[in-house]
């Protein structure tokens, strides 16, 4: 009964740690290489806009431009046309 509950704990504690392994990973970010203004920088998305797409039509998304003056990444609402 005991290695039960050490192996359901085990498989729970697994569970809990691939959870937050695959939300910490949901923010895009983008390396700027040696030839962009930004060089060997890493840009990481905010929180408000976490990735490049959506399916919503005014939803934000991240736009990562690394030849900018400045170097970060930014929310902009969606074009579509």
């Amino acid at each position: 009964m005991e290695s039960f509950k050490r192996s359901s704990t085990l498989v729970l504690l697994i569970v809990l740690v691939s959870f937050v392994v695959h939300e910490a990973s949901a923010y895009y970010y983008k390396y700027c290489d040696a030839y962009s203004r930004c060089s060997g920088k890493t840009l990481i998305c905010p929180s408000e806009c976490p990735g490049t797409t959506s399916k919503h039509q005014k939803a934000k998304v991240c736009y990562i431009d690394c030849n900018k003056p400045v170097c970060k990444a930014e929310c902009r609402r969606k074009f579509m046309p």
